[in-house]
């Protein structure tokens, strides 16, 4: 895959895109990268894998079935193992070559919070292992780091990286710590090979209080995918409680407000279709918000880059209530 960064001449607040070359074919832009409950939920309501966006994140063991069947659809599919164990080379070096061995096109190594000296050498090991390995020509590796690091930690993670001459930076997101994503952006802003930034694990809001969607917040700091928490199913009893994404603020509202907020402004094609989008049932609910959210999370990104190419992305993000307020207070 090849990988490039678009920066525009006249845009100085250090919003960029990126273009990924890939033997399906180029793909540029912004881009929402689904989970596995995501891409089931789509399977099983629409019967098909043509997803709004060209790039699935999976967890766990996935079926090689499914990996394949992604992949022959022209979707870029990375893969993000669940951390659950301190940092040990032997496990370390597992990981990579689960991911090695089932040819995930994308894999990720991620920040344990192990010391910056062992981070430091978990990435040379890491390299050793897949220049080692047979699959090592159908891989490309995304190093991690955590969002919550105090921030000379997060610096000294970040520059191991860069300095490593990796193209693919992996963010695993734990709350909204400005300061180092406001220092990812700086230091992004200024170099000169190109990168691409993925956000994991991001949640939904931003905070309680602006709302916003954190995922399209991210776009501001140099952020060029995402993929959400992954989430465990069904558990919330009542449709009341069930959140939507809004793009008219960009933020994450109650879906009985849909009817004051959206109007005829929302263009997502599982929004009110035939008139029975809203219903009392907590499950079907559940599946009509998430099939909303993978569309129109998508298509807000589409326009975001569209701001982006015109350099008024910032006046753009300005005019959206709840990202206005979660960036600029």
């Amino acid at each position: 895959m090849y990988i490039k960064e678009i920066k525009y001449q006249y845009e100085d607040n250090g919003v960029s895109s990126i273009k990924l070359e890939t033997i399906k074919g180029t793909i540029q832009g912004l881009f929402r990268a689904y989970n596995l409950l995501e891409i089931s939920t789509w399977s099983r309501v629409n019967k098909n894998l043509n997803l709004p966006s060209p790039i699935v994140e999976l967890t766990g063991n996935p079926s090689d079935s499914l990996t394949l069947n992604l992949i022959k659809n022209g979707i870029i599919v990375k893969y993000f193992p669940d951390v659950i164990y301190p940092y040990y080379v032997d496990q370390m070096k597992a990981a990579l070559k689960f991911q090695l061995d089932r040819q995930f096109p994308v894999m990720s190594l991620p920040d344990y919070g192990e010391s910056i000296t062992d981070f430091r050498e978990k990435l040379d090991i890491a390299h050793k292992v897949i220049v080692d390995h047979e699959n090592r020509d159908a891989c490309q590796l995304m190093p991690y780091i955590k969002s919550n690091h105090e921030i000379k930690n997060f610096e000294k993670r970040l520059s191991a990286i860069l300095n490593r001459n990796y193209r693919m930076i992996g963010i695993d997101m734990h709350g909204n710590n400005t300061t180092n994503l406001a220092y990812l952006k700086e230091v992004l802003d200024k170099w000169e090979t190109p990168i691409w930034t993925h956000s994991s694990g991001t949640p939904k809001k931003f905070d309680a209080v602006s709302r916003a969607s954190f995922p399209h917040v991210l776009t501001f700091y140099h952020v060029h995918s995402y993929s959400l928490m992954k989430g465990h199913g069904y558990k919330i009893p009542i449709s009341e409680d069930i959140e939507q994404f809004d793009s008219m603020q960009l933020g994450i509202i109650p879906w009985k407000e849909l009817p004051f907020t959206f109007g005829i402004g929302c263009n997502c094609p599982s929004h009110r279709r035939g008139g029975t989008y809203l219903t009392d049932n907590a499950k079907e609910m559940f599946d009509k918000t998430r099939i909303h959210d993978m569309h129109e999370g998508q298509t807000e990104l589409q326009r975001g880059n569209i701001s982006i190419k015109e350099s008024n992305f910032e006046r753009y993000i300005k005019s959206k209530r709840c990202a206005r307020m979660a960036i600029f207070g």
